[in-house]
C-alpha cells in the first residue's frame, strides 16, 4: 500500500495500515518467501523510502497489542517504532495499539480495522478534516491511541 501510494498518490484518499511491515525493518535486508511469493524488500525500500507523504490525507495505524511469540531481544520495540514511524506518512495521521490482539489483527479484533476505516472515510468526507487523538469508534472497538 505504501509503495503504491508513492508511486501514485494522486490515487490515494487515505490509509489504514495494520500492524504493518516496514521496509526499514531490520533482518528485511534480503528478499523473504512469504505464503503469497517473494517480497522483495529491495524494491520496496528504494520505492518508498519514509513515505508517501500524505499531507492532511487521513491515515490510520494500527498496531497489535499483544507480542509477538518467540520474538528476538528488542523485536517489539523495534516493530513498535516502524508502527509510530509509519504514522508519520501523514500529517493527519491517528496510532492505535489494538490492545487484545496479535499480529492477526483483522482476524482478531476486525471490528478495530472496521473503526479505523470508518474514522479514515469520514475524515476524507469532510474533506480531510483532522482525525481527532482517539476517533470514539477506535477506542469503542478497544484501540488505545498512542500519546493517549
Amino acid at each position: 500500500a505504501r509503495s503504491a501510494a508513492t508511486q501514485h498518490p494522486e490515487a490515494v484518499a487515505g490509509m489504514v495500515l495494520v500492524d504493518a511491515t516496514s521496509p526499514l525493518q531490520p533482518g528485511l535486508e534480503e528478499p523473504m518467501n512469504g505464503e503469497q511469493g517473494i517480497v522483495d524488500t529491495d524494491t520496496i525500500t528504494s520505492s518508498i523510502g519514509l513515505g508517501p507523504d500524505l499531507g492532511a490525507r487521513p491515515v490510520v495505524v494500527l498496531e497489535a497489542g499483544v507480542p509477538f511469540t518467540d520474538a528476538p531481544e528488542g523485536f517489539e520495540k523495534t516493530w513498535s517504532d516502524l508502527q509510530r514511524q509509519a504514522a508519520t506518512i501523514s500529517d493527519n495521521s491517528v496510532h492505535g495499539i489494538v490492545d487484545e490482539s496479535d499480529h492477526a489483527i483483522p482476524m482478531r479484533n476486525p471490528a478495530a480495522v472496521v473503526a479505523a476505516t470508518s474514522a479514515v472515510v469520514e475524515s476524507i468526507r469532510a474533506g480531510n478534516t483532522a482525525l481527532p487523538a482517539c476517533p470514539d469508534e477506535l477506542a469503542a472497538a478497544g484501540v488505545t491511541c498512542a500519546g493517549t
